[in-house]
C-alpha cells in the first residue's frame, strides 16, 4: 500500500518522506555496526520499494532524484580533482585500466562461449562485467579515507578508463547485435567523441580560467 499522504499535500511528499526516513535509519544503523552505508541503502530500497512494503511506488521520481544525487557527487569529486592529477595518472589509466577491461571481457566472453552462448551476447556480457559504478566506488573510497591512497589512485585510474571505453562499447553494441554500421561510421563517431573530450579539456585548462580571471578583474 502506498505511503499515506496528508490532505492537500503534493503527491510525492509522502514517498520523499519514506525515502529520507529509510536513508537516515540505514545510515545510523550502518554507523553503529561500522559498515559502509552503500549496502544498507540498497537493502533499504528493496524494503520500501513496490516489491516489499510498497511505501515508495513512483519509480520515475526515485530515478530523477538518483540522477541529481549522482550529478552532485561526481561534481563534488571533480572540484577536488585537478587536470595535473589526471595527467599524472595517464599511464595507470590506459595501462592498468586497459588490462583490467581487456582481461575481464576476454575471460567472461570465453567462459560464456564455452557454455554455448552466442559470440555477440558473450562479448556484451563481458562488457557488463568489466564496468563498475564510478559514483559508488568513489563514495566508498571517500568514506574510508582511501581516495588519496595508492589503492584509491589505482582504482580511480581504472574507473576513468572504464568511463572512456564505455563510449567504444556503446558503438560496438549494434555490431554485436548484427545491426551495426560501417567501419567509417564507427570511426567518425569515435572522432566526434575525441573532439568533445579535447574541447572539454582545453576549455577547462585554458578558456574557463581566463574568463574567470577577466570577470574577477572587472
Amino acid at each position: 500500500m502506498p505511503f499515506p499522504l496528508a490532505a492537500g499535500s503534493l503527491p510525492f511528499v509522502g514517498e520523499l518522506a519514506a525515502l529520507f526516513a529509510a536513508g537516515v535509519l540505514v545510515a545510523y544503523l550502518c554507523y553503529r555496526v561500522r559498515l559502509v552505508p552503500i549496502a544498507g541503502f540498497l537493502l533499504a530500497g528493496v524494503v520500501v520499494g513496490p516489491n516489499a512494503l510498497g511505501l515508495v511506488t513512483d519509480l520515475e521520481l526515485v530515478q530523477e532524484i538518483a540522477e541529481v544525487g549522482v550529478i552532485l557527487l561526481l561534481f563534488s569529486i571533480g572540484v577536488e580533482f585537478s587536470l595535473k592529477e589526471m595527467a599524472r595518472l595517464a599511464r595507470p589509466i590506459f595501462l592498468g585500466g586497459g588490462v583490467q577491461v581487456g582481461l575481464t571481457i576476454g575471460v567472461v566472453a570465453g567462459a560464456a562461449v564455452a557454455l554455448g552462448v552466442p559470440f555477440g551476447a558473450s562479448v556484451f556480457t563481458g562488457f557488463l562485467v568489466a564496468l563498475s559504478s564510478t559514483a559508488i566506488v568513489l563514495k566508498v573510497l571517500a568514506e574510508r579515507a582511501e581516495a588519496d591512497t595508492p589503492v584509491g589512485r589505482i582504482a580511480l585510474a581504472m574507473l576513468l578508463f572504464q568511463d572512456l571505453i564505455i563510449v567504444v562499447m556503446a558503438l560496438l553494441v549494434p555490431i554485436l547485435a548484427g545491426e551495426g554500421g560501417t567501419g567509417l561510421e564507427i570511426a567518425w563517431a569515435l572522432g566526434k567523441a575525441a573532439l568533445v573530450v579535447a574541447a572539454v579539456l582545453i576549455g577547462a585548462r585554458r578558456v574557463i580560467p581566463a574568463l574567470l580571471d577577466r570577470v574577477a578583474r572587472t
